[in-house]
């Protein structure tokens, strides 16, 4: 498994065991041991948070080629506009 997915994957599982827990549901003082947490449908959650860090990984690398790109466009629009100012 790639390292960026796998840092990922690290961190929805994570997040899946520290919200995992009763909800605290009683119904005439007996509980009625629902649990609620860890993003994903009963005995699914390793493929759930397979899924949490691909989406994740594509996310972020989207994320820095849409910044990449801005960038060189600003350079290029700042140029522009210098060259569009009146000598003075």
């Amino acid at each position: 498994m790639r390292q960026d997915i796998l840092h990922y994957y690290r961190e929805a599982r994570q997040h899946q065991l520290s919200t995992y827990g009763p909800n605290g549901l009683q119904i005439d003082g007996v509980d009625q041991h629902q649990f609620t947490g860890g993003g994903a449908a009963y005995g699914h959650h390793a493929s759930a948070a397979y899924f949490f860090a691909r989406r994740q990984d594509s996310f972020c690398k989207s994320l820095a080629d849409n910044i990449e790109a801005a960038a060189g466009q600003h350079a290029s629009a700042a140029y522009w506009r210098a060259r569009r100012q009146p000598a003075q």
